[in-house]
C-alpha cells in the first residue's frame, strides 16, 4: 500500500509539473490585442517651416477611446517628420513615434504614416508598466472618424 501510495503522489507531481509548464508557456507564446482609436479634431502643432514641407516637425497630444464604448482609453502623444510634402488633401508621407498612455502602462510605437485612406503597420518598440518589453505590430487605419489603432503584442 505504501509503494502504491507513493506512485500517486508521484504521478500527481508529475501531472501539475506538466500543468504548470503547459499553462506558463502559453502565457508567454500568447498574444493580446489592443483596441484603441484617435478621434478627429486632437490637438497638434506645427514646428518649423511655414507650411507643412519636407522636413517640417508635426507635434500633438490628443485623447484615445474605446472604439466599442466611446469612453476615454488614454492620451497619444505623437511626433512626426514629414517625409513627402502633405498636400491639401492631407496625403503625404510622415514618420511618426506615438507614445500611447493606457491605464495599465504606455506602449511606444513607430512607423511610416502615408496618411488617408488605407492601412499602415508600426513597430511596437516597448513600453512601461503592463507592456514592458512589449513587441508586435500596430495597424493605423485612417477613416472620417479618426485612426483606428489594432495592436497586436506578441
Amino acid at each position: 500500500m505504501q509503494g502504491n501510495r507513493k506512485g500517486v503522489v508521484l504521478t500527481l507531481a508529475i501531472v501539475l509539473a506538466i500543468g504548470v509548464v503547459a499553462l506558463g508557456s502559453d502565457r508567454a507564446s500568447g498574444q493580446a490585442e489592443i483596441h484603441v482609436l484617435i478621434p478627429v479634431g486632437g490637438s497638434g502643432a506645427l514646428v518649423g517651416g511655414s507650411g507643412v514641407e519636407f522636413g517640417d516637425e508635426l507635434t500633438a497630444r490628443t485623447a484615445l477611446v474605446d472604439p466599442a464604448s466611446g469612453e476615454s482609453a488614454g492620451t497619444a502623444h505623437l511626433e512626426c517628420t514629414v517625409m513627402r510634402k502633405i498636400r491639401s488633401d492631407h496625403q503625404g508621407l510622415r514618420r511618426c513615434s506615438y507614445l500611447l498612455k493606457l491605464a495599465d502602462g504606455a506602449i511606444v510605437l513607430q512607423g511610416l504614416d502615408p496618411r488617408g485612406a488605407g492601412a499602415s503597420t508600426f513597430a511596437v518598440l516597448g513600453g512601461t508598466k503592463t507592456y514592458r518589453g512589449a513587441s508586435g505590430d500596430a495597424i493605423f487605419t485612417d477613416s472620417d472618424i479618426g485612426t483606428d489603432i489594432v495592436i497586436t503584442l506578441a
